[in-house]
């Protein structure tokens, strides 16, 4: 692999559904650090000195916190996730880059483990999400999606609804390696997608879109602490961990 490494820190979203928080999700502390400082020191760990930030609601609140580099989305508040990704474009054509959501907190072992195999398109998955859903809600069902995967650790399907937990075989957590190549993939499995539609897509229906297209993605597991931010009581639950 001769591409050069990159980080791209996913941190243009409001929120919506944290209440009552008036700064973006990224700024949440743990352990008396922001969930960002967390991702970019993870990234440092691992030798990746060049990383960007993709920001969006409140940029300037972030850019006084963090020293990084900075992309701004500048339609974030009527895009999803993917479309703060595409501002990314010209990087991910050039670089391998691991991809990570902002309000999330892993250990830098996760990273390492991407690193190792640099496949085209990897996700890590959380081995012990059972545990973390049963805490953050009464009926695990009502948020959780389809995860499934062959005995090669190959993605079959992400994503969709489901009735039962035993379709479930793992948690997509929001960090990603994709290669240029992968990047590729990615793009040309979107290409009949509207841009209306396109602005509204997330980052799971696009790798359904990419499994649609008989491509592979891989799952990278993790064991260790992992959490994430979206309501209220995940940041009670986070500060469960600090103690």
């Amino acid at each position: 692999m001769t591409d050069k490494l990159i980080g791209i820190i996913l941190a243009g979203g409001k929120g919506k559904r944290l209440k009552k928080f008036n700064k973006p999700k990224s700024l949440i502390k743990y352990k008396k650090k922001f969930l960002i400082s967390h991702i970019i020191d993870n990234f440092k760990i691992n030798n990746i000195e060049k990383i960007y930030v993709v920001t969006g609601y409140k940029r300037k609140c972030i850019k006084s916190k963090i020293n990084s580099n900075f992309i701004h989305n500048k339609r974030w508040n009527t895009t999803n996730m993917f479309c703060s990704l595409l501002t990314a474009d010209k990087l991910l054509n050039k670089n391998y880059s691991i991809v990570s959501y902002s309000d999330i907190y892993y250990h830098s072992e996760a990273i390492s483990e991407i690193l190792k195999k640099k496949y085209d398109i990897c996700i890590s998955s959380y081995s012990k999400w059972k545990k973390l859903w049963r805490q953050r809600f009464d009926n695990p069902l009502d948020d959780l999606e389809s995860f499934k995967k062959d005995k090669k650790n190959n993605l079959l399907e992400i994503g969709k609804q489901v009735d039962r937990i035993s379709e479930i075989k793992g948690q997509y957590m929001g960090l990603l390696g994709i290669s240029p190549r992968g990047w590729k993939i990615i793009k040309n499995s979107v290409k009949d997608i509207s841009l209306k539609s396109l602005s509204k897509i997330s980052l799971t229906e696009v790798l359904s879109l990419v499994l649609s297209k008989k491509n592979i993605v891989k799952i990278i597991p993790y064991k260790k602490l992992f959490f994430e931010i979206d309501f209220i009581k995940d940041m009670k639950i986070q500060r469960q961990y600090e103690s």
